[in-house]
């Protein structure tokens, strides 16, 4: 499996989303497939981006979705505006650099800084 930056971000936005209190959830993204989901949200768990439950069986891998962690909340907000996310992402690209987490934040919330100066 290739980890998939917009996946992520697409599951911690939709998170994000729930209403308050909504109970715990598998999370299904009819875009993607289950274990492709499944495989990010654990990802994500890794990442202390999110807390979940492995629900995996013999029939297949799932998490139950509890919530953003608070270092979640954090990405979310810094990704949340598409525009920025792409300029991110190009940005990071365009640079010859590696697309992890901790670069994209690092740009995500230079970019966040420079939005509020300007």
């Amino acid at each position: 499996m290739k980890r998939d930056i917009d996946l992520a971000r697409k599951i911690l936005l939709t998170v994000e989303a729930r209403p308050a209190g909504a109970r715990p959830a598998v999370l299904v993204l009819d875009e993607y497939p289950p274990d492709e989901v499944a495989d990010h949200i654990e990802l994500l768990v890794e990442a202390n981006l999110l807390e979940a439950l492995d629900a995996s069986s013999f029939s297949g891998r799932s998490w139950i979705v509890q919530r953003l962690t608070w270092e979640g909340h954090d990405f979310v907000e810094a990704a949340r505006v598409e525009s920025i996310w792409t300029r991110a992402k190009a940005y990071i690209l365009d640079k010859g650099s590696v697309l992890t987490f901790e670069v994209l934040k690092q740009v995500l919330a230079a970019l966040a800084r420079e939005r509020l100066s300007s």
